[in-house]
């Protein structure tokens, strides 16, 4: 609650009426104040404000998301999985909500600091497990974002760019991880698809109306390299090769990380519990 006014799920509950639907994501994280207020509004369908007068709630769908249990619902294997293999395990996972009540619940490791209490499990209607990400699935979220980046080129500069399909699936399954998900493999083929367009274009000269090919190829030494053909003009410079989308594998990142709370006491005073909750989330 900010100022002593109500806090943010009383406000929506108030806008909307007492109905709605209420995501809260990565849920095990919370912390366990806000569960137990959750638990008092799915015990009675109601919560009480700042007055002590009672909003009620009753018309409400919670979802809770969270990555708990995932490593273990599918084997160290399912990168080389087909769609089709991880729909069945799914719909095999979705059979059976004792088994994912128990990958759910389990610790992962010694530092696990687990919040979700057993309580609120007990009120949860469905588990509904998702899958990791196909290669099937990685290529495809690679393909819309390419396609609506070379749109964008077109409506900013005014020439046309393709790309060969070959090359796409390329970007999108070099260092291609099944714990990857849609946002990494988008962040990815962007950082990756802006560095080539910009490495490759720049040597063109581009004219508004020209149109660019972009392919992947190999050069006379066996190396892949990406192709930017025009009317009148060719560019080869080198493909790119494994990519890490994991930032806890980034040194520099993980440096940070160590400080972060140390330099936000520095520069915040008095306020060192808000600061390690917030360099907590941070990091989680």
């Amino acid at each position: 609650a900010k100022n002593g006014g109500d806090g943010e799920l009383i406000t929506w509950l108030k806008n909307n009426g007492g109905k709605g639907v209420l995501i809260i994501n990565e849920g095990d994280k919370m912390h366990a104040d806000i569960w137990k207020k959750l638990m008092e509004f799915l015990e009675k369908g109601k919560i009480s404000d700042t007055n002590g007068k009672a909003v009620w709630g009753k018309n409400v769908v919670v979802i809770i998301t969270s990555n708990r249990g995932a490593t273990r619902m599918f084997p160290a294997t399912v990168g080389s999985w087909s769609q089709n293999d991880i729909d069945q395990r799914l719909r095999e996972l979705s059979k059976n909500q004792d088994e994912l009540r128990n990958y759910y619940m389990q610790k992962d490791g010694l530092n696990d600091n687990f919040q979700l209490p057993r309580e609120i499990m007990n009120r949860i209607d469905e588990l509904i497990p998702f899958g990791p990400l196909s290669k099937e699935a990685a290529v495809q979220i690679a393909n819309a974002i390419a396609h609506s980046m070379m749109s964008n080129y077109r409506l900013l500069y005014g020439f046309k760019c393709e790309a060969d399909p070959k090359l796409i699936e390329y970007i999108a399954l070099t260092g291609f991880k099944a714990s990857d998900d849609a946002r990494q493999i988008g962040n990815q083929v962007k950082n990756v698809f802006t560095k080539l367009v910009s490495d490759g274009l720049k040597p063109l000269q581009l004219q508004s109306n020209d149109t660019v090919r972009m392919t992947l190829e190999e050069n006379a030494k066996h190396e892949k390299v990406i192709a930017f053909t025009t009317a009148d003009h060719r560019v080869e410079i080198p493909a790119p090769k494994n990519h890490e989308t994991n930032a806890f594998k980034d040194p520099a990142k993980m440096k940070a990380l160590r400080y972060l709370e140390a330099t936000m006491k520095k520069i915040v005073l008095g306020q060192d519990e808000a600061i390690s909750r917030i360099a907590t989330a941070v990091i989680a």
